[in-house]
């Protein structure tokens, strides 16, 4: 999953980072705050953060790398995904 311009190591870190703030993030919820990392970062230095590519949804924006990471952390017990029972979406 190697794309230029892309840094999964960057995309672990804010995930990380964002569920340490605020554990049970909704995996919508992630996507949209990732967007948002990466558009205040672009903003402020002319780049993105991680370089995510987002792809418009009914929801709101949907990074297509983040499904990808997500199963490797899980894999590597970084975190865990589960079933929220208020919803009809994912937590981590």
């Amino acid at each position: 999953m190697s794309r230029e311009g892309f840094d999964i190591t960057k995309m672990r870190s804010v995930v990380l980072y964002i569920l340490d703030l605020q554990p049970g993030t909704s995996i919508e919820k992630l996507h949209l705050l990732l967007f948002l990392c990466d558009l205040e970062h672009y903003g402020r230095f002319g780049r993105p953060l991680m370089g995510g590519t987002y792809v418009k949804r009914e929801w709101g924006p949907e990074c297509r790398e983040l499904d990808a990471v997500l199963r490797d952390m899980e894999r590597a017990g970084e975190i865990e995904c589960v079933e929220s029972p208020n919803e009809d979406h994912s937590a981590v």
